[in-house]
């Protein structure tokens, strides 16, 4: 992004895991893993950006 662009000015983080059924129908397994899904890439890409915004005064 920096390299592409220049610049950071914001970073949005968003996760979900897609049930194609209705919520009652969801074990609690399934509800459980929601939280976890993509939470290592949202660190790494929230670190990159807490890395370049203040050098390159953004966000």
């Amino acid at each position: 992004m920096v390299r592409e662009f220049g610049r950071l000015d914001i970073r949005v983080n968003n996760a979900g895991v897609a049930r194609n059924r209705d919520i009652l129908e969801i074990t609690e397994a399934e509800f459980d893993s929601i939280p976890a899904a993509g939470v290592g890439e949202l660190a790494l890409a929230t670190f990159a950006a807490a890395y370049w915004m203040p050098r390159l005064r953004g966000g």
